[in-house]
């Protein structure tokens, strides 16, 4: 996982507080980081310079694809007119930098986030609904003038799942993204006020229902939503949209035999796990030893050969631990298996741990 940050004002900004949001997600992003400043340009997070950008987007960097330096983020097309920062996976981007290849599109590395650089330049918006995989983004596009002056349209995205998370606050006239809320508090910016909302929620369900948060004025960009925003002469303008909805599903749709059916599952599955296997670093499989884990395990072995697993096991809990299953699962598919042993007293010392690591509370 990459984390990713940013803001948009109608007038300039210090960057102080996208370099405090990039700093809390540290962990998310250990390979590296960066900042795009308009009118400054690509800087380190930690350069000290007091600047100033109307639109700020940082990154930090967990490098799948192309672990090399032409990778790092932010990244821009060939005239640095548009910029990137992105979280998270596009499992077509060969596909589509093969049909952007064709239509004159010039690439510097072997990453998925060019792929959506260039998408952006060539289709607008509406690349979103071409990206196949889980993401976050934010896409700064420099490039529109007006009788009334120079205006930068922001674009934020989210898949069509909400496998990955992105979260916004407006806090006067400047739009504040990030990854995690905590990187939005680490600002300082929106006031730390408890949303009664959420927290009904919370204590009726045992989880808050996006878009709200725990922290009110702090929202969730939607599944299958993108955030418009333009700095116009005016101010800040944005809205919110659905790029994508799930089809609807009836009687009509569902043509064929069972057997064929059946076919059809095996095919997308396949096809689907083997997307899932390209990195430029090693893959490996949570084992649980139930069906599903057990399924991707066995089209990951048959698609690429020799692959990892990882199981926990709770010694102390043998009524529900499903370490000698998955043991078995992955002898029988020669995977290189990992098991890593979870007690009592070691849960309750690393507790501490575990809530930090949710942006949300969950029962």
């Amino acid at each position: 996982m990459c984390g990713i940050a940013g803001q948009i004002s109608p007038i300039p900004e210090a960057v102080g507080p996208v370099r405090a949001m990039v700093a809390a997600m540290h962990h998310r992003g250990p390979d590296g980081g960066g900042l795009w400043v308009e009118g400054a340009g690509k800087i380190a997070p930690d350069d000290p310079r007091p600047l100033q950008g109307r639109v700020v987007l940082g990154n930090r960097r967990l490098s799948i694809l192309d672990l090399s330096p032409a990778g790092n983020q932010p990244m821009s097309n060939e005239d640095g007119t548009i910029w990137v920062t992105f979280n998270g996976e596009v499992y077509n981007f060969r596909d589509l930098r093969a049909t952007l290849e064709r239509r004159g599109h010039h690439f510097r590395s072997r990453t998925d986030t060019e792929t959506v650089v260039h998408a952006y330049e060539e289709w607008g918006v509406e690349c979103v609904a071409r990206l196949r995989g889980m993401f976050a983004l934010a896409v700064a596009d420099t490039r529109t003038t007006t009788p009334t002056g120079h205006e930068t349209t922001l674009l934020l995205a989210r898949d069509p799942l909400g496998i990955k998370p992105l979260y916004y606050s407006l806090v006067g006239r400047t739009l504040l993204f990030a990854s995690e809320v905590r990187a939005l508090l680490a600002t300082a910016l929106p006031p730390r006020r408890l949303s009664e909302e959420a927290l009904a929620a919370y204590l009726l369900w045992g989880s808050v229902a996006e878009p709200l948060t725990l922290v009110d004025g702090i929202r969730s960009l939607p599944p299958g939503h993108r955030l418009l925003g333009r700095v116009e002469h005016s101010g800040l303008r944005f809205v919110v949209e659905p790029y994508w909805r799930l089809p609807a599903v009836s009687s009509a749709t569902a043509n064929g035999s069972r057997a064929e059916a059946v076919s059809e599952l095996g095919r997308l599955l396949r096809e689907s796990v083997a997307l899932h296997l390209v990195a430029d670093v090693p893959v490996g499989i949570f084992l649980s030893g139930g069906v599903d884990s057990t399924c991707v395990a066995a089209l990951a072995a048959e698609a690429h050969g020799a692959v990892a697993t990882v199981t926990v096991a709770f010694p102390e809990e043998t009524a529900w631990d499903e370490a000698a299953v998955a043991r078995e699962t992955a002898r029988r598919l020669c995977t290189e298996h990992h098991e890593v042993a979870l007690t009592g007293p070691e849960m309750l010392n690393r507790l501490d741990e575990a809530v930090a690591a949710l942006d949300q509370p969950s029962m």
